[in-house]
């Protein structure tokens, strides 16, 4: 299976991001600056409302999917600063959460 194949697995859309993010409170305010306005960032060739963005980060041992961990980011509307949820997490949440 390709990287692509496997990103693709665990693509969800923007509202259930944002469903799984308010139930765990990942929409706290930025820890750096303190802003709450945080931009989820869309899959390429997506409109808002459609598939959210995953990015694979490699060469990680024993975590996500052969040595990758596949995450969903957002990213602080003030100050740039990037936070990431694991995408396998959001998936599972969701699968079990309708």
């Amino acid at each position: 299976m390709s990287d692509e194949d496997r990103a693709s697995e665990y693509g969800v859309t923007y509202g259930d991001l944002n469903r799984f993010l308010a139930a765990k409170g990942h929409l706290a305010p930025c820890g750096a600056c303190g802003s709450d306005k945080w931009i989820i960032p869309l899959a390429p060739g997506f409109a808002d409302g459609d598939e959210a963005g995953i990015v694979q980060l490699a060469g990680i041992r024993g975590i996500g999917i052969k040595g990758s961990l596949l995450v969903n980011t957002l990213v602080c509307d003030d100050c740039g600063r990037v936070e990431f949820v694991s995408a396998v997490h959001v998936k599972k949440w969701l699968d079990a959460n309708g």
